[in-house]
């Protein structure tokens, strides 16, 4: 340290120190004196302190230590300051302390700089070091550490905790997630089996007691389903798919699946998709579809009268990112604010009364929570004992562009101006039927009940502007929608065409009613944009219904879409006696191979319609048995269908069944209505490749049946004539969409592309078209490209020779 000059002063204030008049200077002999208490002070500071103070060099020694060092290490002062400290440090943490040194040498200091010291029995210890950087001149490090051995050893011991925990968690949600194999087959027997027995003979109370065990064997599939859904989340077994959908459609169809709980409720269950919510969209749209399912049942589950409303709005959009919320509000019970976040843990639920009023595991908002925080967005919560509860959450999306949209528009133009009447008694439905056909170019009204909608009536018959439609609901307070179009009928001199909304609850009496009445259409709430819109536009009356894509009956309710031989590759016996007395009550004949290797030596002998392939089995599984029956197929023998059956239920099952070449994928229990659908949708589309489907529009022989279009609009000519200037300007763009879908490979466009070229033929009773579109639609759907591709030249072929009809209807028409 450099040495001070005999100039020194202390300050004014030192006079008692020094005993010197106040501002008098002190002379160096009375400050010399004065600093020997000060440096005693610091000496003992340094020779007391707990902490580990030292002074070290450049040059890697210690310069000085106090007496802490020894107590910490066990070295005596001597020790340490003979060698280089880096010869205490632990080996692994030399070129860490070297780096550090280099710094401390360049002027930088330390901060909470942590390494292990060898003590002198050979144990290390932590060690957490503050220093101070040498300053220009100086080659002195100041340096204050403390052992920190304890509360390392007790973060380490927290994180080896915390990372057990987690590993034991993954191993029992992976654990789980196996197990759905051995899980479900058990409940494939029992809920298969049941069935089966319920299709016989029963007397009452068998068939009660039979219901009774299939209804428990459901309540408990599902719950099942629901814990190993958990279980994939935590253990981070879920993947989201990037497939192309549908927004409104996928919403509706939701909702409309849980529409028997909430009119066996009376309750008005509504859907509201904001006008600016993109058509379609890439994303994952079954785990959307979950967390949907979850909210809507939950809301209806717990509002026991009132209203539930789904309602979907655009947050953003950009050219890479569509951000979409979804509300669903209810009238329910509503949660107390002490536990509204509790409500997304799993098993849990807002009062443990609830779970025995209404039933479930509590896991169902744990679960949809999860899979929002998946498709990009998070959960929220409103909520007031008594008056409801509103969930609310995002979700982001990929852009799917689509030259679609505006091609499905111009037919709708059509119906630019015309007037509609909307009769029912619920303000929110209301109001959500009126936003929804505005933007379709009608001009609303609205009553809330029968009384009001004969006074708007009456109001435009008198100034000669007739409502086109009247849209009213069935059930109303006072004069249903019924009577109401009774009375229409009587007292009116013009006819609206009449659209009548009813409930799942209503009877087959009711649809009579609607028949009876010449009703043009009835649809169930909730309603449909895409079946409303349909319904507006074509007017039906219940004869044309055929005119549709109409599809053959379930065979689960005896409907049988045509006998098939099947070969059933399955290894359980139980899963084999359920299958085959599914096939066999329903016509069709059915071989049975015990596992993969047995399935491949019996398809290379025998040709058959249809494969049920089981995925886990001994000796071939099921992929290993399909790679084997393509690559057969390959060579010439033609393509048998496969439908994929599995137990399994992990996630990529199904991707890696079509990626296999299997055609469809069904999940155990083996349901019938699955199964059947799932039959007709694989032998379906195979057999159009093959001979000419019966027409839905049978005995029609010429390209155009005139007759059944004007019957599809009303006997109106200039709206059919509209209708013909709209398809001939916008089929060629319909058409090329569709080409463009299959020589791109983009199955989900075909089948959009498709279905909206189908919507224009159907008016025409064009059957050769029509088919040839509907089995694109199908393939679209099936991911069937490559046949896809085949029956193009058939489709343009038809189109070709529907096309010249309509140009010369429009030159007719032209020339008066």
């Amino acid at each position: 340290m450099p040495s001070h000059t005999p100039a020194c002063r202390v300050p004014a204030h030192s006079e008692e120190a020094t005993g010197a008049p106040q501002g008098a200077p002190a002379t160096c002999e009375q400050q010399a004196t004065s600093q020997v208490p000060a440096e005693q002070r610091r000496d003992r500071f340094f020779e007391m302190s707990l902490d580990m103070l030292c002074t070290a060099g450049t040059d890697g020694y210690f310069k000085d230590v106090n007496p802490a060092f020894e107590s910490t290490l066990g070295y005596s002062q001597a020790e340490l300051l003979s060698s280089p400290f880096l010869e205490f440090v632990h080996p692994d943490d030399r070129d860490a302390t070297s780096r550090e040194l280099e710094n401390l040498g360049r002027g930088q200091d330390t901060v909470l700089f942590t390494n292990r010291y060898r003590c002198k029995d050979g144990q290390y210890k932590w060690i957490s070091w503050c220093s101070r950087g040498a300053r220009p001149g100086d080659d002195v490090i100041f340096a204050v550490a403390r052992d920190v051995t304890l509360e390392k050893l007790a973060a380490l011991e927290l994180k080896a905790a915390k990372e057990a925990a987690e590993a034991a968690s993954r191993a029992k949600s992976t654990f789980l997630a196996n197990m759905s194999h051995e899980i479900r087959t058990p409940m494939n027997a029992i809920i298969g089996l049941t069935e089966l027995v319920l299709a016989t003979g029963l007397t009452p109370t068998q068939r009660d007691y039979l219901e009774t065990v299939r209804d428990s064997g459901e309540a408990l599939l599902s719950i099942i389903n629901d814990v190993l859904d958990l279980s994939k989340i935590e253990a981070e077994r879920i993947e989201l798919e990037r497939n192309v959908f549908h927004v409104s459609e996928l919403v509706d169809d939701t909702v409309k699946s849980q529409a028997v709980r909430a009119h066996g409720k009376d309750l008005e269950l509504m859907c509201d998709v904001r006008p600016e919510v993109p058509r379609t969209l890439r994303g994952d749209s079954m785990r959307l579809r979950q967390v949907l399912v979850n909210l809507i049942g939950n809301a209806v589950k717990f509002t026991e009268s009132g209203e539930v409303l789904v309602a979907v709005r655009c947050q953003s959009r950009t050219q890479r990112q569509v951000v979409l919320e979804f509300c669903v509000s209810d009238t329910g019970i509503g949660i107390p604010k002490e536990k509204q976040q509790t409500v997304f843990e799993a098993f849990e639920q807002a009062d443990g009364s609830t779970t025995r009023r209404f039933g479930g595991t509590g896991l169902g908002l744990a679960i949809a929570s999860r899979l929002a925080r998946r498709l990009g967005g998070e959960m929220q919560l409103t909520s007031e004992p008594g008056r409801g509860s509103t969930f609310r959450f995002t979700a982001c999306f990929e852009p799917a562009e689509d030259e679609l949209d505006e091609i499905a528009r111009p037919l709708a133009t059509t119906l630019e101006g015309a007037k509609i009447l909307i009769v029912d008694d619920h303000a929110t439905s209301r109001q959500i039927l009126e936003q929804m056909v505005r933007n379709w170019g009608l001009v609303p009204s609205c009553a809330a009940d029968a009384r009001q909608a004969l006074e708007l009536l009456g109001e435009a018959e008198r100034s000669s502007e007739p409502y086109r439609i009247m849209l009213t609901d069935s059930r109303m307070p006072g004069t249903d929608g019924f009577a109401l179009v009774e009375q229409t009928r009587r007292t009116s001199r013009t006819k609206s065409e009449v659209i009548m909304m009813l409930t799942t609850g209503d009877t087959p009496r009711d649809i009579g009613r609607c028949d009876e009445l010449g009703a043009s259409a009835h649809l169930f709430k909730p309603l449909r944009q895409s079946e409303l819109l349909d319904a507006i536009f074509m007017a039906l009356r219940p004869s044309s219904h055929d005119l549709g894509e109409k599809r053959p009956p379930s065979a689960v309710s005896g409907g049988e879409p045509g006998s098939l031989r099947v070969l059933l590759v399955e290894d359980s016996l139980v899963n084999q006696k359920v299958a085959v007395a599914l096939l066999e009550k329903h016509g069709h004949r059915v071989v049975v191979a015990n596992h993969g290797k047995e399935a491949v030596a019996i398809l290379a002998a025998e040709r058959f319609d249809l494969v049920l392939m089981d995925l886990q089995m001994p000796e071939m599984d099921g992929f290993d048995a399909t790679k084997a029956i393509r690559d057969r197929e390959r060579q010439g023998s033609g393509r048998t269908p496969i439908i994929a059956l599995t137990a399994h239920a992990m996630k990529g099952d199904r991707e890696r069944c079509m990626n296999a070449g299997m055609d469809e994928y069904i999940p155990k229990p083996i349901r019938a209505d699955q199964l059947f659908d799932a039959i007709r949708l694989v032998t379906g589309a195979a057999s159009l490749r093959g001979s000419r489907p019966q027409s839905v529009f049978a005995g029609a022989e010429r390209a155009i049946d005139w007759n059944a279009a004007l019957e599809c609009l009303s006997g109106d000519h200039d709206l059919l004539r509209t209708l013909v200037e709209a398809v001939l300007e916008e089929m060629p763009k319909m058409l090329e969409a569709v080409r463009r879908a299959v020589r791109g490979g983009d199955a989900a466009r075909l089948r959009i592309a498709a279905h909206t070229l189908k919507g224009a033929i159907r008016y025409f009773g064009a059957q050769e078209a029509f088919d040839r579109a509907f089995a694109m639609e199908r393939l679209g759907r099936d991911d069937q490209l490559e046949t896809a591709e085949q029956l193009l030249p058939e489709l343009d072929a038809a189109i070709e020779r529907l096309l010249p009809a309509l140009r010369e209807y429009d030159e007719q028409w032209t020339k008066g």
